[in-house]
């Protein structure tokens, strides 16, 4: 067995429950700078085309992360899920997005219209 300090990439390969987690993390975050860069470049607010089109993503690859590692790990066949439990899921995965792809815009905005460096307000926020 490989450590991960030792040989990260041997031990990430080796791993495909590890490619899965990763699989949702870029799909989302390519997700998101694609839509600034489409949005910047023609000059479209960004906020609600990356909110619903990063949200769209991750609840998906999330859903299909899930179905595979009950698959990998479960010893028993999945049972029925509840709509309200699917509901609050995409809440939850919503709400983070918006807290992590939308609101830091809104503030960097705010911060530069007090007058502060607009680069500096996007690190920050």
């Amino acid at each position: 067995m490989t450590k991960l300090s030792s040989n990260p990439v041997q031990f990430v390969r080796g791993r495909k429950e590890l490619s899965v987690v990763y699989f949702v993390y870029g799909s989302t975050y390519v997700t998101a700078n694609v839509t600034d860069t489409v949005c910047r470049t023609y000059g479209i607010p960004i906020a609600t085309p990356k909110f619903v089109l990063v949200s769209i993503v991750n609840i998906a690859t999330t859903i299909v992360k899930d179905r595979y590692l009950a698959k990998v790990f479960g010893n028993s066949s999945p049972g029925n899920i509840p709509m309200t439990t699917y509901g609050l899921w995409c809440a939850r995965d919503m709400l983070t997005i918006l807290a992590a792809f939308v609101v830091p815009v809104k503030m960097a905005d705010l911060a530069c219209t007090m007058g502060y460096n607009r680069k500096r307000s996007e690190v920050i926020a």
